[in-house]
């Protein structure tokens, strides 16, 4: 299956693994920024968090890039592959207030 995959694209290898080297490193990016969220924004009584898996198909995403590009570049895709990282993935903060009460008097 890998050789049926790899042989489909029509790029350059070193394009190939560049583009896969950039979505792999901004994941790994956004992975660092999650796990030190709490030591970027200190000072909350609490940090809720809600991650789903951090991950994409290496095969599937060259697919797409070949079937949209042909033969292409990794310079000529790199803004294209951020772009769809971006719409893949976001990081928003938000910061709530909640008022707690004590029960008993």
């Amino acid at each position: 299956m890998d050789a049926v995959a790899a042989s489909s694209c029509l790029a350059e290898d070193a394009d190939i693994d560049n583009a896969e080297l950039a979505y792999t490193e901004w994941k790994t990016d956004l992975q660092i920024r999650i796990a030190n969220a709490e030591s970027e924004f200190p000072g909350y009584d609490e940090y809720r968090y809600s991650v789903d898996d951090i991950g994409h198909g290496a095969y599937e995403l060259m697919a797409y890039l070949t079937a949209r590009y042909q033969e292409f570049t990794f310079v000529c895709v790199q803004a294209e592959l951020r772009s769809i990282f971006d719409e893949q993935y976001s990081l928003p903060y938000a910061e709530e207030t909640v008022a707690r009460y004590n029960g008993s008097k």
